[in-house]
């Protein structure tokens, strides 16, 4: 991840509070791809022990605008717990992790990996 993410504010009337999208352009795919796993330095696990840290699927849609501006997309959070799992449990201090995805998720040209974290934090 790089240091300086960019950062989208999520407008979707499905979420039920103020959420902060945030992508890093070296995670998106140049082609086809399946994601069998994530790697990721987690400085404060309390994010995630909240339910409030989520990985995200952000899709480029075509705009007719002209605005040099790109919309996404966005899906619904992969959760980053496995199954029949606490966070606590997996995420339980601060270091490194790596999550698998079972089976592989698919993910499309141009389509991006991002994040986003709900409430106050930095992501």
């Amino acid at each position: 991840k790089s240091a300086n993410p960019q950062r989208f504010a999520i407008a979707d009337p499905n979420l039920k509070s103020a959420e902060i999208a945030f992508l890093d352009t070296s995670l998106c795919f140049a082609m086809d791809s399946e994601l069998m796993f994530v790697d990721m330095e987690v400085q404060d696990p309390r994010p995630l022990h909240e339910r409030r840290f989520h990985w995200r699927i952000l899709k480029p849609m075509p705009s007719l605008s002209q605005v040099a501006a790109q919309w996404f997309q966005i899906d619904p959070p992969l959760d980053p717990n496995p199954k029949n799992s606490e966070s606590s449990e997996i995420f339980g201090r601060p270091g490194a992790y790596r999550l698998h995805f079972e089976p592989p998720m698919k993910i499309y040209q141009s389509q991006c990996l991002g994040w986003s974290l709900k409430g106050p934090g930095q992501g």
